[in-house]
C-alpha cells in the first residue's frame, strides 16, 4: 500500500511555496499520483485523506479542502450518531412512519424510494430526507446544539427551522473538517456510549469484503448561484489500519456532480489501493 506520509510533506511543501497550479504540479511529480490529475479535469473539487496510524495527509487542491460548503445529506452521519446518543431514535431498526400529508410525494422522488415508512438504516441508505427532518425535530434544537458544538461540526451554525439548516445554507462544513470529525467520532473522543457508537458505525457500513470494510455518506444540492456541490464522505477500514477521506465538486447542474463524485472518489481510493 502506497504511503501517505511522502504525499503529506510533498502537498505541504507545495501549499506553502506555490500557487495551486504548482502545487498540484509538484505532487504529481514526487507522489506518483499523476493519474489523479485526469479525475480533476473535468469539474473542480477537493480531496482530502487522513492516514491514522501513521497521522499523515493527501491532499487534493489543499485550499479549496479548507473551504466551507453546506453538508445537505452528508449530515445524515451526525444526525445519526445524535438521535441514538440522546435516545431520539433506538437503533437501526427503529422505523419511523412516513406521514405523507406533512411531507407529500415529489415528482423528484421518483425511484428514490422515499413513499414509505423507513428504519434508520434503510433511511441512511437511501438518504431519505423527510425520515431526517422528523428525527432532527425529535431531538430538539437545544441537543443539537449541543452536540454540534461538542463535535466542533463546521462553522456551527444552526439558523432556520430546526428541520433545514443542514440544507439551507445556514451550516457550514469544509472537507477538511469533515474528516476531522469522522477521525474524532471513530476514535471516539467524544465519549459517545458503546450502543452510539456499534449501532452508528452498523448504519454507515456501505461495503465489506474479506479485505476491507468502506463507510460513507453521499451528499449533494443546490448551494446557490447557479452551482450544485457534490460530496461524499466516510472512511475505509483495511490491514488495521484507518483511513478518513472528504470530496466535494461543484457544476452548474446536479446530475454532473452527481456523477462524479463517486467516479473521483472511487478512482483516487483505488489510486491508494484502499477498494477494488
Amino acid at each position: 500500500m502506497k504511503s501517505l506520509i511522502t504525499i503529506f510533506f510533498t502537498c505541504l511543501y507545495a501549499f506553502l511555496s506555490q500557487s495551486s497550479n504548482a502545487q498540484n504540479d509538484i505532487l504529481w511529480e514526487k507522489s506518483d499520483t499523476s493519474e489523479i490529475r485526469s479525475y480533476f479535469d473535468n469539474i473542480p473539487g477537493c480531496f482530502v485523506l487522513y492516514d491514522l496510524n501513521n497521522n499523515s495527509y493527501f491532499y487534493w487542491d489543499i485550499e479549496r479542502c479548507q473551504m466551507q460548503f453546506t453538508p445537505l445529506s452528508t449530515f445524515k452521519i451526525v444526525n445519526t450518531i445524535i438521535g441514538i446518543e440522546t435516545g431520539a431514535i433506538n437503533n437501526q431498526n427503529s422505523v419511523i412512519k412516513w406521514n405523507e400529508e406533512r411531507d407529500p410525494e415529489q415528482d423528484f422522488w421518483a425511484n428514490l424510494n422515499w413513499d414509505k415508512d423507513h428504519t434508520l438504516e434503510s433511511a441512511f441508505d437511501n438518504s431519505v430526507v423527510w425520515f431526517y427532518q422528523e428525527l432532527a425535530r425529535r431531538i430538539g434544537e437545544y441537543d443539537l446544539n449541543k452536540y454540534i458544538e461538542l463535535f466542533s461540526y463546521g462553522n456551527q451554525m444552526i439558523t432556520g427551522k430546526i428541520d433545514e439548516f443542514w440544507l439551507n445554507g445556514s451550516l457550514k462544513i469544509s472537507a477538511q473538517q469533515q474528516v476531522n470529525f469522522l477521525r474524532k467520532f471513530y476514535t471516539n473522543k467524544f465519549d459517545l456510549t458503546d450502543k452510539t457508537m456499534y449501532i452508528s458505525k452498523k448504519v454507515f457500513l456501505q461495503e465489506e469484503t474479506d479485505d476491507y470494510k468502506f463507510s460513507y455518506k453521499t451528499g449533494g444540492g443546490d448551494i446557490g448561484n447557479n452551482h450544485f456541490i457534490g460530496w461524499i464522505v466516510g472512511y475505509v477500514e483495511r490491514d488495521d489500519n484507518v483511513y478518513f477521506f472528504a470530496l466535494n465538486v461543484i457544476a452548474p447542474e446536479y446530475d454532473t456532480t452527481h456523477k462524479y463524485r463517486k467516479d473521483i472518489t472511487w478512482n483516487v481510493l483505488r489510486v491508494f489501493d484502499l477498494i477494488d
